[in-house]
């Protein structure tokens, strides 16, 4: 009896502490350091994201708890010593913007808690952007924004829409491995039977709970990482995909010179064996791998892929990485570098990013990793893309500049300037932080949690009794 009313005890504390206390859900986005122009173009920039998907469906009159097929939502990150950037790619079978009443638009919002209170909304550093596009731009901004802040909404077809943020923060300080919570949210609104609009699905990043707009616990953190982060992709499944994702040309000769040795046969040789079931799997950190091609090459790109139980160990992907190139092993120079952005916790999964072209050849690669999260690194194939440095200059001049693909168009682009005055003359309406901390309205809470209490204290009240009974009874029969 006595262990059962402490396990029942343990129970209530579990509950109560639930009751008054929510958490964030844990989801994880890397903004990539990079500087894009605000002006509803998707620019080639932004393919050094990494692209989340908006995967939580919280709310809506169609809504059943799963991502729906109507529509859907992706963000993308970016970040400069001056400014945080949002690419918000917008997916819907009927868009309804411009409209009368409370869902008047489909709209955006990006949740920024810059204090990291980690707690109830609104206090100073928390904004909330709320982007209703329409004809002439529709933007409300919870809390204090920089008059710096920018919005550029573009339609790109029927049923897509690209929403590009420049923020610039007022207290959060930009650094590298800086983190920021945030959280994001799309609202897709449908027209009833009656004529009238409502709320169909409310998509979230990270509040699964749909509880952000008044607790900032519920977002997630945002870090700066450095370098490239890579093809915004889930990855390929050959090498031959992941370079003609890059639209660039696959090295595909390479013959091992040197490098770190790994458990039992798993060594940095595997990398260039053609082969993704082999691999490398080492404590050495940091990492190195040397290879020669078979010939001088301008490299245009980096291919690595995943090994055999990534998804079990997603830790061991490298996340403090240089590319560098040589032409006789001794003087190298850097061609790439960066984190762990671009890669993803799955097996035997290929990732591309772009490296971008000094012009000159190199004959030898170098891949040197400092840090993964855990103390191992593992990767089971590197690959390089480029094109042999004596080619003829027409076919160079063809592969380093390939025409853009799935550009937005300039004059389908809306430039919306946010101000950070109410008396501004665009169209954006500013609604300003309150001057000090608002007191939160506790009164449901402390419902739950009196409500709890008051069970709890029954529940004890009657293991007490029980244990009396169970008591008097065994001094009845010894009797």
């Amino acid at each position: 009896m006595k262990k059962l009313l402490s396990f029942m005890i343990c129970l209530l504390f579990i509950a109560a502490a639930a009751a008054v206390s929510t958490s964030a859900i844990g989801e994880d986005l890397k903004a990539i350091s990079g500087t894009p122009a605000i002006d509803g173009i998707a620019d080639p920039v932004w393919k050094n994201g990494v692209r989340q998907k908006l995967k939580y469906s919280v709310a809506g009159d169609l809504s059943d708890g799963k991502s729906p097929g109507s529509c859907s939502a992706y963000v993308t990150a970016l970040w400069d010593d001056s400014a945080l950037y949002f690419l918000i790619e917008v997916n819907d079978n009927d868009f309804i913007i411009g409209e009368e009443g409370e869902y008047g638009s489909d709209e955006i919002r990006i949740y920024i808690d810059e204090n990291d209170w980690f707690g109830y909304t609104w206090r100073f550093g928390q904004v909330c952007l709320i982007i209703e596009p329409d004809e002439n731009g529709k933007v409300e901004v919870i809390g204090d924004i920089s008059e710096s802040t920018q919005i550029a909404y573009s339609k790109d077809s029927d049923s897509k829409r690209y929403i590009e943020v420049r923020y610039v923060p007022t207290r959060f300080k930009i650094k590298k491995d800086a983190t920021l919570l945030v959280d994001f949210r799309f609202n897709d609104v449908y027209k009833k039977s009656s004529g009238e609009n409502a709320l169909a699905f409310s998509l979230t990043w990270s509040d699964e709970l749909n509880e952000g707009d008044a607790d900032s616990s519920n977002w997630s953190y945002m870090r700066l990482a450095g370098g490239s982060g890579g093809a915004s992709s889930d990855g390929y499944e050959t090498a031959v995909d992941a370079a003609s994702a890059l639209r660039q040309p696959l090295i595909t000769e390479y013959r091992f010179v040197d490098g770190s040795r790994g458990y039992g046969d798993e060594h940095s040789n595997n990398l260039f064996d053609d082969n993704v079931f082999t691999k490398i799997c080492t404590s050495e950190i940091p990492a190195v791998a040397v290879a020669r091609l078979n010939g001088e090459y301008l490299i245009t790109g980096l291919i690595l892929a995943t090994a055999n139980d990534t998804e079990a160990y997603p830790g061991r992907n490298p996340d403090e990485w240089k590319l560098e190139g040589s032409v006789d092993e001794k003087t190298w120079t850097v061609l790439a570098e960066g984190d762990d952005g671009w890669l993803k916790g799955v097996n035997f999964t290929y990732f591309a990013i772009p490296v971008e072209c000094n012009g000159e050849g190199y004959r030898y690669i170098r891949f040197t990793n400092k840090r993964c999260d855990t103390d191992i690194m593992q990767l089971s194939e590197l690959l390089v893309c480029g094109i042999k440095a004596n080619s003829k200059q027409e076919d160079i001049d063809a592969l380093l500049n390939p025409p853009e693909a799935d550009a937005v168009p300039a004059e389908n682009a809306i430039y919306l300037p946010i101000a950070a005055q109410k008396e501004s003359s665009t169209s954006v309406e500013v609604i300003a932080a309150p001057t000090a901390p608002q007191d939160q309205d506790n009164s449901a809470d402390m419902a739950v949690t009196v409500i709890v209490i008051s069970a709890a204290a029954a529940l004890i009240i009657v293991c007490v009794v029980i244990a009396f009974v169970q008591s008097k009874q065994k001094r009845n029969n010894i009797i």
